[in-house]
């Protein structure tokens, strides 16, 4: 639960910083009252972070070669995904790729859900039609056994899902920084 916390936490300093200009450099930021309890969630979410990731890969080793082959034809979670790829040249991510993107799917996995599914909520009370089609082509669907394959057999809920997800995107605005003012001899204005 204090994961949680942290989050919405560090996405209200998150959203000062976005709205305040004064605060767009770093060093102005980070010496703030604003930036410096950012700074120590961030390092709380990245810790846990790395839990998790260290606590998978154990689990991983644990297990035989064979006993991930068949994980991987039966369902494998995005996690298990990245700690077993491997390139061209046959070496796996790093930690630090790895930790950067299970931190934004922990940190992005918190609020779109729900927001989710109010939207969907709101668009089918505005769309009857949709809903009872929604209804109909789902009743009996739901079994009380129902399993990560029988997901494949919803497809009117997946069509309604990015449906509203198309009207109501859940990221409303990206920044970034340039780490270089040149990429391949073009310059970055």
């Amino acid at each position: 639960m204090r994961y949680t916390t942290v989050i919405q936490k560090a996405a209200v300093f998150i959203g000062k910083r976005f709205v305040q200009p004064w605060y767009h450099s770093d060093f102005v930021f980070l010496m703030s009252p604003t930036g410096r309890p950012l700074t120590a969630y961030l390092q709380e979410m990245s810790q846990f972070s790395n839990k998790v990731i260290s606590d998978r890969r154990e689990q991983l080793k644990k297990n035989s070669s064979d006993n991930i082959a068949n994980a991987a034809a039966d369902h494998m979670d995005m996690l298990e995904i990245l700690l077993t790829v491997s390139g061209e040249d046959g070496e796996g991510l790093s930690h630090s790729d790895i930790g950067e993107v299970v931190e934004t799917f922990l940190f992005a996995g918190q609020d779109p859900t729900c927001t989710t599914l109010q939207w969907a909520v709101h668009h089918l009370s505005q769309e009857q039609a949709c809903a009872r089609t929604l209804s109909l082509r789902n009743s009996g669907s739901f079994q009380p056994n129902l399993q990560h394959k029988h997901l494949a057999e919803l497809q009117y809920i997946n069509w309604t899902i990015k449906e509203v997800l198309r009207f109501n995107s859940i990221v409303v605005a990206v920044t970034r920084s340039a780490e270089k003012d040149t990429i391949d001899s073009i310059t970055i204005p």
